[in-house]
């Protein structure tokens, strides 16, 4: 509980950057660090719950929204079920859904499995290794744990491997229906379309 009021705390005093460009969460910008919208998103390979191992780079060819998230965050149990409405909304389309359990043990990376079935991969980030290679050095600061800067972050990945959209959680600005994120999905699937 104390994680969850000081995770919250520290999030609220975060400086509202970029934020008029979304509306919405906190944009994450060049001056932050790498990754950011503009280069390559970075690769890994995780286990799902299936236990099937999912490597990102096997996506490119599709536009890939991913969720980084756990079982303990308030936000990113708001965000659960749009995951899945996303996921369904897009069915048939070349949008692929993946989400990514951050630094939760076992029991942790069940709970979030079993609150809202998921018909995506939840790949599951034990030790935060996949998650830090995609965390800004600069963004949220307060944070001694890095890995945690992510939690409830969402990123959407052209299909060439592009970091198109990328967003960290903003308590004020939460944007848990994934408006802006849905805003560029949609715009690379009609850019596709072309």
């Amino acid at each position: 509980m104390l994680r969850r009021l000081l995770l919250v705390a520290a999030i609220a005093l975060v400086p509202r950057i970029a934020m008029a460009e979304v509306g919405a969460s906190i944009v994450v910008t060049p001056e932050m660090g790498a990754v950011h919208p503009g280069v390559p998103a970075p690769d890994f390979e995780l286990v799902d719950q299936s236990g099937r191992t999912v490597r990102l780079s096997s996506l490119r060819g599709s536009v890939v929204l991913l969720a980084f998230v756990t079982s303990w965050c308030p936000f990113s149990q708001a965000e659960q079920p749009n995951l899945k409405k996303v996921s369904a909304d897009y069915r048939g389309k070349n949008l692929k859904v993946l989400a990514v359990d951050v630094k939760e043990d076992d029991a942790g990376y069940r709970r979030y499995l079993k609150r809202v079935k998921m018909p995506f991969p939840v790949l599951h980030d034990a030790t935060g290794a996949a998650t830090l290679t995609f965390t800004p050095e600069h963004a949220l600061p307060y944070f001694t744990d890095r890995a945690k800067v992510l939690v409830t972050a969402n990123l959407v990945i052209d299909k060439k491997g592009v970091v198109r959209f990328f967003t960290v959680v903003d308590t004020v600005n939460f944007d848990d229906e994934l408006i802006y994120a849905r805003k560029m999905i949609d715009q690379l699937l009609a850019e596709d379309a072309k």
